[in-house]
């Protein structure tokens, strides 16, 4: 009989346990998981609202760059009237041209703070000496690009009266005549050129005390075909603040343009800059001579457009000791882009 009282209270102690431990601990448990799946579903709400949003806001993103594309298709076509009615046999068939075409007439274009009232004192080559495109032939125009050269070596390599300038592919001296409309004189100007033509006519208007030109005899196929191999530039070692290329490196062969980059580091002055330009693309090839359907002009003769892979390029200055302290894309004449150059 005791045995058997035992046992059902036994049984009752279980049973009174068991609620305790639901009231105490499952109970409790299973509505927290019901707050938490309840949270959960208006989690899932929210990010769903905040996903619709984000759809609504992409359509219309989507609807306002078509509406952009559309607007800019518009421009184009109005840019292409414009280029061929201003700039006459330039191509504009694709969008590439159409950039480059623009970038010519900009070119072609001073801005206003670089007019400037021409100095009479200062003799201008004839027309038919003036290299580098049509815009050169307006003695304003002249007047005024020159000025500008000038603006950009002050500002991208600290061209001021103490420096010592070397302009190599001088032409007749457009650049010197910027140099002396601006400073009347620096500590030195030398002009370099292979033409004989050119350098005859600066040696004997522009020459002064501060100012001379020098005619080398190095060949180029396109304008001295029968000069010499040698690829050397005058000047001693570290004589130079401020070395000037302008459309050089775009009428010059890759082994040329490397041994060149080499001279321009033997002659460049510690804290000297050299400004150059040339053509110069991405994703191309390394180097190619008048490339077809490239740039803004029909390509004719022996290295009238050399264009090199902006990496293979930037390779040669490398090579040379040479690092890019800028580069500003497409700008120049007839889309040449520019570099400014110093010691590694």
């Amino acid at each position: 009989m005791l045995l058997e009282l035992l046992s059902v209270i036994g049984v009752g102690l279980v049973i009174v346990g068991g609620f305790v431990v639901l009231n105490r601990y499952v109970r409790p448990m299973n509505r927290l998981v019901r707050r938490t799946d309840k949270s959960l579903h208006q989690g899932d709400k929210l990010r769903a609202m905040q996903l619709a949003t984000i759809n609504k806001r992409t359509i219309v993103l989507a609807d306002s760059l078509v509406a952009q594309q559309t607007e800019l298709e518009v421009l184009r076509g109005q840019i292409v009237d414009v280029v061929r009615q201003e700039a006459g046999g330039i191509r504009v068939e694709t969008r590439r041209q159409v950039r480059q075409a623009v970038n010519v007439l900009r070119s072609g274009a001073a801005d206003e703070s670089d007019h400037v009232a021409a100095d009479p004192s200062i003799p201008l080559p004839p027309v038919e000496l003036r290299m580098g495109g049509e815009h050169f032939k307006d003695d304003q125009a002249f007047h005024d690009l020159a000025a500008r050269d000038v603006r950009q070596l002050e500002q991208y390599a600290g061209l001021d009266a103490r420096s010592r300038l070397l302009d190599w592919g001088c032409g007749a001296g457009r650049l010197a005549v910027g140099v002396k409309q601006a400073f009347g004189h620096i500590a030195d100007y030398h002009g370099v050129d292979v033409q004989a033509v050119l350098i005859n006519w600066a040696k004997a208007n522009l020459e002064d005390e501060h100012t001379h030109f020098t005619r080398v005899d190095l060949a180029n196929r396109r304008y001295n075909p029968s000069g010499t191999r040698e690829y050397t530039i005058p000047g001693d070692d570290a004589s130079v603040d401020v070395f000037y290329a302008y459309s050089v490196f775009s009428h010059m062969q890759s082994d040329e343009s490397a041994a060149y980059l080499k001279e321009i580091a033997r002659l460049l002055a510690p804290g000297g800059r050299a400004v150059i330009t040339g053509f110069v693309e991405e994703g191309v090839l390394d180097w190619a001579e008048n490339p077809e359907g490239y740039g803004p002009l029909q390509w004719s003769g022996p290295l009238h457009c050399t264009r090199f892979d902006r990496a293979a390029f930037e390779r040669l200055v490398f090579e040379a000791g040479l690092a890019v302290d800028r580069f500003v894309y497409g700008q120049e004449t007839d889309g040449q882009s520019l570099y400014t150059l110093r010691h590694r």
